[in-house]
Parts: C-alpha cells; sequence; structure tokens
C-alpha cells in the first residue's frame, strides 16, 4: 500500500540522521525509487497500491520471451490502465494466482540468474536456501503457500559472506555492495517477465499528502550522505530531485483534487483520482495528511505557495471536522451539513493510530507546527465561502485547537499510549514548547540559502519549526510581517544593518527559542552545531494540566 511507503521513509531517514549510517539512506531511496519507478503516473500522482497476488509463473509454460514481457509490463505501467491483464508479461496466461507469487525465488531460479559466483553469494547474504526459507517457524507459512519458495532478507552481510565464499573482493565492502547491486538489478530484470501483480491506480488525497511529506524530507537530509552512488534498488538521484517530486505531487493533488469553488468558494478535497476526481467528498484524514505533506515541503523549500495552502486546507478541516464540544476531529462532515454523505449515518472520531495514523493524530501535530510559524492565525472571513461564517470552526488560536485535541484523547494517551503513538509524538512536541525557530533568510533560489536549508534538515531534531523568507521578495516579506511580526522585524532589522542591496547579503540562518536568539550566522556548519545541541527543557505543564481537566 502506497500508505505504508512513506512512513517506511521517515522512519529511515530519522535513523539516518541520528546514526549517519549510510544504510538507512539506502533504504529510504530505494524506496522513493520504486515509487518514481513504479508508482507515479504520468500527470505526478501516486498510486494505492500493487495486488499481493499474481498468477503464478510456475503454473504454466511462458511461452512470450522476457523482453517482450517486460516492455509490456512497462508501457501498462505508464498507460494509467486499472485493468490487471494490462500489467501481466508476456502472451495472456490462466496460471493460477497466488500471494507473494510474483516475489518469491526458488534456490535454482537464482543461480541461474546470476550464475556461478554472484549467485551463491546473493544467496548467502539473502537467505536463500534449497529447500526455502519459508519453514523457519509455523507463523512463516501457516497455510503452505511457499514450501520450496525463498521470501530475500538480509541473513549475512556482504563483507562477512564474501569472505565466507573467498571471493575477490572480500575485504573491499564497497565493492561487495556494489556486486550485491547488480544482482538485484538482475533479478529485477528477470522478475519482469512474470505476470505482474494488478495495479489500484486510484491516487488517494492522504497517502499522496504523506509522499510530498516523505520526498522533501529526503531533498534535505540525504544531502549530508557521503559517496552516493547507483546501487538498485537506489538510482543514486541527486537529493534536489526528490524536491522537485515533491512539488509534481502537490502540484497534482492541487490541480487534479482540489475544487476552490466548492463550499461557497471556501475550497473543498476529493477523496481520489481515476482518470478523474471522485465524488466522494475528502475526509478528515485527507485534510490532515496533505497538511502535514505541504508543511514538510514549505520547510524543506518549496516555496511560501505551500504554506499558504495549508493554512487554507486546515481552516476548511476545521469548519467541516471538528468537534467544537470536545475537541479533536471527526472522520465525516456534520450529516446535517451540505458536505455530508448521505450513506453515512454515524460521526466517528478514530483515535487508534493503526496502519495510518488518525486524523486528530495528524492534526495535532500540524496545529502546533503552525502555531509556532504563523502564530497570527487568519481569520476563516479571509478565505471566504462558507467557512468565513462557520460557527462550528475553532474560532481560536492554532495552539489552543491542538491542546482542545490532545484533551479529548487525554484516555487513550494515559491508558493505551502505543495504541496512539503518532498522538504520543503530539503531545511531546506540546510538552517541548516553546521549541525552536529556525529562519533561513535568503532569496529563494540562491545556493547559500538551499546549503542553510540542508543543514537545518541534517540532524534529527522534531523540535524545531522552520521559516524560510526571502528579503528580496516583497510579497513574501509583507505575508510575514502580517503572520509573524517578530520573524519579519528581526530579519529586516538584520539585513537593513548590512548597509548592501538585499541581494548581495549572504543567505542567513536565525535560531531562536522562547524569544532568545543565538547570533545570526551565514555558516551551514554552525546551524548544524547548535540544531545538534540539546534545547531548552520545556514544560510538561500545560499538557499535564489538560490531562487532569480530562480525567
Amino acid at each position: 500500500m502506497l500508505y505504508d511507503n512513506p512512513q517506511l521513509v521517515a522512519s529511515y531517514l530519522a535513523a539516518f540522521q541520528l546514526t549517519g549510517d549510510k544504510q538507512y539512506a539506502l533504504v529510504a531511496r530505494g524506496v522513493l525509487d520504486y515509487l518514481l519507478r513504479d508508482m507515479i503516473s504520468y500527470e505526478g500522482g501516486l498510486y494505492s497500491a500493487e495486488d499481493a497476488d499474481s498468477e503464478d509463473p510456475h503454473s504454466y509454460t511462458t511461452a512470450a520471451g522476457s523482453s517482450s514481457s517486460s516492455s509490456s509490463s512497462s508501457s501498462s505501467r505508464n498507460s494509467g490502465s486499472s485493468s490487471a491483464s494490462s500489467r501481466g508479461g508476456g502472451a495472456h496466461h490462466h496460471g493460477e494466482r497466488k500471494e507473494g507469487a510474483f516475489y518469491v525465488w526458488d534456490h535454482s531460479e537464482v543461480v541461474s540468474v546470476l550464475g556461478p559466483e554472484l549467485g551463491p553469494f546473493f544467496c548467502l547474504v539473502y537467505g536463500i536456501d534449497e529447500e526455502g526459507n519459508c519453514n523457519r517457524s509455523f507463523r512463516s507459512d501457516p497455510h503452505s503457500e511457499f514450501e520450496g519458495k525463498n521470501v530475500p532478507y538480509v541473513a549475512t552481510q556482504p563483507e562477512v559472506a564474501a569472505a565466507r565464499l573467498g571471493l575477490p573482493y572480500a575485504g573491499d565492502a564497497a565493492e561487495a555492495a556494489r556486486r550485491l547491486a547488480a544482482a538485484r538489478e538482475r533479478l529485477h530484470l528477470a522478475r519482469a517477465a512474470r505476470p505482474r501483480p494488478s495495479l489500484d491506480d486510484k491516487i488517494v488525497t492522504a497517502w499522496n499528502g504523506m509522499a510530498i511529506g516523505a520526498f522533501a524530507l529526503a531533498s534535505r537530509a540525504l544531502v549530508s550522505e557521503p559517496q552516493v552512488e547507483r546501487l538498485f534498488p537506489s538510482e543514486g538521484r541527486p537529493p534536489g530531485a526528490y524536491l522537485d517530486v515533491a512539488q509534481r505531487v502537490a502540484s497534482f493533488v492541487r490541480h487534479h483534487l482540489w475544487d476552490p469553488a466548492a463550499g461557497g468558494g471556501a475550497g473543498r478535497l476529493r477523496r481520489s483520482f481515476c482518470r478523474g476526481p471522485s465524488a466522494v467528498q475528502g475526509f478528515a484524514d485527507d485534510y490532515s495528511a496533505l497538511i502535514s505533506g505541504l508543511l514538510d515541503l514549505y520547510e524543506c523549500g518549496g516555496g511560501r505557495e505551500w504554506l499558504e495552502w495549508a493554512m487554507q486546507l486546515q481552516a476548511v478541516q476545521d469548519q467541516l471536522f471538528w468537534d467544537s464540544q470536545s475537541g479533536g476531529y471527526f472522520s465525516t462532515a456534520d450529516p446535517a451539513s451540505s458536505d455530508a454523505d448521505p450513506s453515512i449515518r454515524i460521526r466517528i472520531k478514530d483515535d487508534y493510530d493503526g496502519a495510518e495514523p488518525t486524523a486528530s493524530s495528524i492534526a495535532a501535530t500540524n496545529l502546533l507546527r503552525l502555531a509556532d510559524m504563523v502564530p497570527e492565525r487568519p481569520s476563516p472571513s479571509s478565505y471566504g465561502g462558507e467557512a468565513a461564517a462557520a460557527p462550528e470552526g475553532p474560532l481560536m488560536p492554532y495552539d489552543e485547537a491542538a491542546q482542545r485535541t490532545l484533551a479529548a484523547f487525554a484516555a487513550r494517551l494515559t491508558q493505551s499510549p502505543l495504541a496512539a503513538p503518532h498522538m504520543c509524538s503530539a503531545a511531546h512536541m506540546l510538552s517541548k514548547r516553546p521549541v525552536r525557530q529556525v529562519i533561513v533568510a535568503g532569496p529563494a533560489a540562491a545556493s547559500d540559502t538551499a546549503a542553510l536549508l540542508d543543514a537545518v534538515h541534517a540532524p534529527y531534531c522534531p523540535d524545531k519549526v522552520v521559516l524560510v523568507l526571502d528579503p528580496t521578495d516583497p510579497r513574501d516579506m509583507e505575508f510575514w510581517r502580517a503572520r509573524n511580526p517578530p520573524a519579519h522585524d528581526m530579519v529586516t532589522t538584520h539585513f537593513a544593518k548590512a548597509q548592501e542591496p538585499r541581494e548581495a547579503i549572504p543567505a542567513t540562518a536565525f535560531i531562536c527559542q522562547n524569544y532568545t536568539c543565538q547570533a545570526p550566522t551565514i555558516d551551514p556548519v554552525r546551524v548544524r552545531q547548535l540544531l545538534t545541541q540539546q534545547a531548552t527543557p520545556g514544560s510538561a505543564q500545560p499538557l499535564l494540566q489538560h490531562f487532569d481537566v480530562k480525567l
């Protein structure tokens, strides 16, 4: 499922930021490059899923060659067709469909494709056995579907396997990794001859919102990765390419899944797109996940337009889904409103972060981030439409809305915190307030601005928000004068002291917390050092007070 992949990327990026271990970065790249290779449409939206089952290539004799199969598979994927037959390899077959058939391997297949040197090396690294490796416990294959088959997993480190087999690159970890990547790519090409799993080519708003954030964060976090090279399935792309993808996906959602004229001019999201926008209105999680992704995109230098859209989406989410009595967000609109789906009679307020975080969990973090980015919250009337007169919207500051959301789930957080990990993260962020506010001021397209943004996102530092101000852009500065006067005034004062044209002044970073700022710096190394240091402890008292009230 698409929603699994951005969450995996976020976890591996965090691990890379914390440890500097290149293997975590390689996994994150591999996941993102899989999405770009197999799951993105021409227009820029990301498809929902590939099926788990497909025709078993061993249940018939393949009549067509692998080259035509690979070509057919590639062209059908890019056509955006949702039919299962359009993704099959070669001529149409009627083999038995089995779960995992596209992904499992016989030991003999691997050796046949890779040859006498790479074959045993790959098998040792990935635990490929002649009798199959799905028999390690009764839970490995409870229905006996994979007898004699292998699911590759890292059983032995490549350099250890090379040494054990006496291969010439046994003492060269980098060369062992290259040989292993070449083996993966050869097997990938061979696998293309198999009948492909069907593609669910719906483009879901919430899941694309998650992906926007993952691509944006990767574009900055991976800049500090040393010695980047192509190691399949990682394509070795420059990190900046992922920011372009994030912007492309965001543009797709705004163009195809956002109706700015709906809701009396306030705008509305659609749930999904498949050869056209669906008739189903967006749910609360569509708004929450998209807002989160847009905030990530803005913080990584994607442009102020994405922050402004996130603010507008937050106003609409508040209007449609806010629980004015208890706080938090319902999944669906009020049944009595014109936005409601008449088939949905009961409004649910999810409190379980399962495969996907709940709308309220993501929204709580969004609101806290917005509170520190744009403390001067626009009134609903600034967006026009029905939102201007919506009494159910939380006409309160962002941070108060966040605290009320957390208070609504206080019992869940205190009694079963493992059931709401994303909500726990929001509670942690609240306890750390005031968080660090990092301001990067410089021309949007300048290389020194980009270098500072790379430094800001290099360390793992979740207790921060990032503001990107362009002092050479009057419209940008006017926005910040209205929405965050202290940030505007600090940047304006600093650049005025330089007595040079603003275009000639180097990009500058300001790192502040609780109205106290470090000396401005133009040095990316200094930025990393400051953000790696422990922040001033926040106070958990506001959070505890809300819990006491609720309990």
